[in-house]
């Protein structure tokens, strides 16, 4: 792609940083309440059955929305309507229903993952990829800010309220970042695209996506890593939510929560401001290697059929 002038515009840079970084705020203290209640109404024993259904559930919507085009992003839609839905939770988990805190659990990992694909794949149609490594760690940094300064409010507000007023909270900072997302659409949308109308690519199909991960050895090989990821940090999990389970008093859960992400998003954040640009600078050019690779194997394949 072209060298673009969208990123020149700094409020532009500011709103995806401020945006992200609310959202995750919110994601942050929804998250702290959400393992707090989980696991104080229905102990560990049924961490397996959300863990499951947050994958089924999950990856389908990720992979429908990668099919879709990024024309329109509906970043403020999304986070308005996740603002009165986790709200609205406070009220259901006063309720007799063991089947709110499993659909609380749900409702985090889902409208999380809904948001930041959203939000990624609309900043992607307005980048060149040499301004996507300079300025993407930059807006990431703003999220990691967000979760860090989210975990901080939790962790103060577990002193002063109770634990379902941290859905409360959540919703009203989410609702915040639905108008900055709103602003950060108008914006985006007078801005000139990486892609231009006459070029743009049409959406990939379902189908069509999961042939080309099949057949690229890098798809492939990158797939594999992220499966063994996602198991290693599942088994942790529940390991970890099991002993915390029992060691630590329902009433402190949520104190701990919060504490704890407060601690690992204050290690993600200097990591990020230290590592990220240097490291995607560097994966950039290696990942460009592999790609290069990648090419020339088919293209001796497609000569020699």
């Amino acid at each position: 792609h072209d060298a673009l002038p969208i990123w020149d515009d700094r409020a532009l840079i500011w709103l995806a940083i401020l945006t992200l970084a609310i959202a995750m705020g919110a994601h942050q203290l929804t998250e702290t309440a959400r393992d707090a209640l989980f696991l104080a109404e229905l102990g560990p024993t049924r961490l397996p059955l959300v863990y499951l259904m947050l994958a089924l559930i999950g990856a389908p919507i990720a992979l429908m929305r990668a099919g879709m085009s990024a024309k329109r992003s509906h970043l403020a839609l999304v986070l308005a309507v996740c603002a009165p839905v986790t709200a609205s939770f406070w009220w259901m988990s006063q309720q007799p229903w063991d089947y709110v805190f499993q659909a609380l659990y749900v409702w985090t990992g889902i409208s999380t993952t809904v948001f930041v694909t959203f939000f990624w794949l609309a900043l992607s149609h307005h980048h060149s990829m040499t301004d996507a490594k300079r300025i993407f760690p930059r807006v990431a940094l703003g999220g990691i800010v967000g979760a860090f300064l989210g975990a901080g409010i939790a962790r103060i507000a577990t002193e002063l309220v109770s634990t379902l007023s941290l859905l409360l909270i959540a919703g009203g900072l989410t609702a915040v970042g639905a108008v900055f997302a709103w602003r950060l659409e108008r914006t985006m949308g007078t801005a000139t695209p990486a892609v231009t109308e006459g070029r743009e690519r049409p959406a990939t199909p379902f189908t069509e996506m999961i042939r080309r991960a099949v057949d690229s050895r890098y798809a492939r090989v990158v797939g594999l890593l992220l499966v063994l990821a996602s198991m290693t940090f599942t088994v942790l999990d529940y390991t970890f939510k099991t002993v915390v389970t029992e060691l630590v008093p329902k009433a402190e859960l949520a104190s701990l929560f919060a504490t704890l992400y407060l601690a690992l998003n204050a290690i993600a954040l200097l990591s990020q401001a230290l590592l990220a640009q240097r490291l995607v600078l560097w994966l950039g050019l290696a990942s460009v290697l592999l790609l290069r690779s990648e090419e020339r194997r088919v293209g001796k394949e497609c000569r020699s059929r």
